[in-house]
């Protein structure tokens, strides 16, 4: 390895250059990333939605399935509440 005097600049080789730059394009891989997490997301939100509507609960509440912890409360929380939908059917 050569030793570079103090002041004096060095020029590297393209693919010294290319190591050290950084690439922010959005290629393939990137975008098959966010379509497959698009898609988990939607299979986690969609039955949730459905699930709270016809429970009687606001569905908008489904996307708090979209978080990991809180989506598994969120479905411990309808399993063993007590339905509204239920409540006004026993009513009746």
């Amino acid at each position: 390895m050569e030793k570079i005097p103090f002041g004096h600049s060095v020029s590297l080789k393209e693919d010294e250059q290319r190591m050290f730059t950084s690439n922010i394009g959005f290629g393939l891989p990137e975008l098959m990333i966010l379509v497959i997490l698009a898609l988990l997301s939607l299979l986690t939100v969609l039955p949730l939605w459905f699930i709270c509507k016809k429970a009687g609960f606001s569905p908008t509440i489904s996307l708090l399935g979209l978080f990991p912890i809180v989506g598994t409360i969120l479905m411990f929380y309808l399993a063993f509440a007590d339905w509204p939908v239920l409540r006004q059917s026993t009513r009746t």
